[in-house]
């Protein structure tokens, strides 16, 4: 099925918005150059991961926690054929592609993951203190 659609908002099912949610989300949109791939809203990037890119935004060559994500139509099939060959979760596959895409993070964290079981990791966590 082909929807013709320009990009994707990817959301897990139990995320928080920040305050201001959509005005924070609508300038980084704005900032974004023509020729972006991808943008996290939230998540985990280690130290030299990220490089200053505009007031919003920085460039990002690795993030993971993919709870909240925005991907444009032309970066979905590249990722979509990653998926086929890996098994691994998604915020893993995207992240191995994201030094080959124009992907950006969000300087503010706009999504958020609350304090829950992780199936991942099998016990309660507080993702504050992991990202």
């Amino acid at each position: 099925m082909n929807l013709d659609l320009e990009s994707v908002f990817i959301l897990e099912d139990d995320v928080d918005f920040t305050d201001e949610f959509l005005n924070k989300l609508n300038d980084c949109l704005n900032e974004l150059p023509e020729n972006w791939d991808g943008i996290h809203l939230g998540g985990y990037s280690p130290l030299g991961s990220t490089v200053n890119y505009s007031l919003f935004l920085n460039k990002c060559f690795a993030s993971w926690g993919g709870y909240g994500y925005i991907v444009n139509k032309k970066a979905i099939p590249i990722i979509l054929e990653t998926i086929k060959e890996e098994q691994k979760q998604i915020d893993t596959y995207i992240a191995s592609l994201m030094p080959s895409l124009n992907w950006f993070k969000s300087k503010e964290k706009l999504v958020l993951h609350p304090p829950n079981q992780s199936t991942i990791l099998n016990k309660w966590v507080d993702y504050k203190e992991l990202y």
